[in-house]
């Protein structure tokens, strides 16, 4: 089952040895954001009845060209045991001149893209295997996003700005002709 704040998922299987009782339970978000962090803590706890011999993540085709798994296998994670991986972005995001601006949220609309895809968590105890395919959503900043808004946004903040500048003008000359005023009276 897929929650907001993570993920758990398990299988049984029996084997002569023993039934074992797979459960992994990671705290993966739906959605991750990586518009200003480089990468994104990822952690899994085995919390089944037996060890798990290796542990492979796969982000989806969709996923791949913008995020990395690091490691993207965790080998020997025995009982009550946890281990971490990163999602880890690979394209570009918000420099120094636009990251005053993606602080906030509004303008966050402005240069985020949301890809939408999922994560492959595979699990192999060297006799069977359980895979589960976990839908996920990673935000980050587009400069495609950046020069499409920017044509709907750039006219708005020049009108505001020459608007600004006129009534500066006005006020200037006001103040001016109330201080030729006051010197004709002053004579």
């Amino acid at each position: 089952s897929t929650t907001a704040s993570g993920a758990s998922f398990g299988s049984e299987t029996s084997s002569s040895a023993k039934n074992c009782n797979y459960l992994l339970e990671l705290s993966l978000p739906e959605k991750i954001n990586l518009l200003h962090d480089l990468f994104y803590k990822v952690e899994i706890i085995n919390k089944g009845n037996c060890n798990v011999q290796e542990i492979t993540i796969t982000p989806s085709s969709e996923l791949s060209s913008i995020i990395e798994v690091s490691p993207p296998k965790i080998s020997q994670l025995k009982m009550g045991d946890r281990s971490t991986f990163q999602v880890i972005r690979k394209t570009a995001r918000a420099e120094k001149i636009l990251s005053t601006l993606t602080g906030s949220a509004i303008f966050d609309k402005f240069v985020k893209r949301t890809v939408k895809g999922t994560i492959s968590i595979a699990v192999d105890d060297g006799t069977s295997s359980l895979n589960q395919i976990l839908d996920t959503d990673v935000e980050i900043f587009s400069y495609k996003e950046v020069k499409e808004n920017a044509k709907l946004f750039l006219p708005n903040v020049a009108a505001l700005l020459l608007s600004v500048g006129v009534l500066f003008l006005v006020i200037i000359r006001t103040r001016l002709k109330k201080k030729e005023k006051n010197k004709k009276y002053n004579l």
